[in-house]
Formats: structure tokens, sequence, C-alpha cells
């Protein structure tokens, strides 16, 4: 757009907070592997005690080495099986294959996303489903092996020896509260999975 003039200057702010490459992919042409913005406005308005980002963990902590992705310092490369295909989990398939390491992913559903796909579902959140298409394309350049439809109760159920076992499935809800009515309190992730019964008493629902 630039060279053709057709604009004088190109503006990205949380572009470069979820992906500092930003550019360098674009100038190559490598536009599916640009880790997306979803515009949660979360992280990227908080700077204590660093910025943020709902997507790009790097951050805030690009000298850190904890956080390098680097492959020059693994001399040992590990087996590593990582249970869970949500956010977590294919996070820390790419960061562990980015190093060097060989990484199962392990999903028992029979597709990636986890408990990120509710959100993703509701109207508005189509949005939300464009890191997961990242990181899904991400793991699979990086030679991650996925499996769908596998749960894992314990390590006998891997497909092989892992040096490293991750467990990414996800957060749990807080139980309801002991005096709430299980028939008239019911959590969100349960509606957006299971739908909406028809209230009961009154038929007024908050």
């Amino acid at each position: 757009v630039l060279d053709a003039g057709q604009a004088d200057a190109i503006g990205f702010a949380r572009a470069f907070v979820a992906d500092a490459h930003w550019v360098a992919k674009a100038a190559v042409d490598t536009p599916e592997r640009l880790r997306p913005c979803i515009g949660l406005n979360q992280g990227c308005r908080a700077f204590a005690p660093h910025l943020h980002c709902a997507v790009n963990p790097h951050a805030g902590r690009e000298n850190d080495p904890r956080f390098d992705t680097g492959t020059a310092h693994i001399s040992h490369p590990r087996k590593v099986a990582i249970i869970g295909g949500g956010p977590a989990g294919l996070e820390a398939a790419c960061t562990a294959a980015a190093r060097g390491h060989k990484v199962t992913l392990y999903e028992a559903s029979g597709g990636l996303g986890g408990q990120f796909l509710y959100p993703a579902s509701i109207p508005g959140g189509g949005e939300l489903s464009r890191l997961i298409d990242h990181l899904r394309g991400e793991a699979m350049r990086l030679g991650v092996s996925i499996r769908l439809n596998h749960r894992v109760h314990g390590i006998d159920d891997l497909a092989g020896p892992a040096d490293v076992v991750i467990l990414a499935t996800g957060a749990q809800p807080q139980p309801l509260p002991a005096h709430l009515d299980p028939q008239t309190a019911i959590g969100g992730l349960d509606i957006l999975r299971d739908g909406a019964p028809e209230p009961p008493g009154s038929g007024h629902a908050l």
C-alpha cells in the first residue's frame, strides 16, 4: 500500500504487541504466521510491572531468558507429552517444539481449542477463533504430533514414553455456593455447552 502511494502512513499498535515480528513476517509473505490480536483489551492496558498481552506471553518479557524460544541452548532434546489442546496446551507445544524438543499433544475431543471455543461461539466472539487457528498452524509447522480423540487418564494412556508431561486441561469454575438451588442457578459454561433451559418459577432470568 505504501509502495503504491495509496497511503502516506500506516499505523499499528496492538498488532505489534501481539506479534513483535509482524512486519518481518508480512515482508516475506507469510501472513498465516502472524499471531493475531483478538481485541480483548486486557493485558495491553496494564503496565504493572510490565506490558502484558493475552495472546503473546513474550510481551514485556523479551529480555527474560526463560521466555527465549531459541534452540541454541537445547543440547538434549526430550520427549514432551502435553495433555490438553486448548490455548495453553498449544502454546506449550509450540514453545517446546521451537526449542527443539519432540512434542506430542493429546486432546480428548475431536478438535483443538478447549474451553476457548465457548466464548468464540457466542455472537461477536468469532474473532477469538483466530488465535486457535494461528496456534494450530504453528504447531503443525513445528512438527508437533497432534492426537485428537485421545483421552489420557494416566501415563499408560500415552502413545509412547515421555520425559516430561505437561497438564493443560483447562481451568475449572468454582462450584456454586451451597445455599444456591442448583435448579435455578446455572454456570455460564453449562449454558454455552448445553443451551439455556426454561426459567422456572416466575419465568424471569437474571
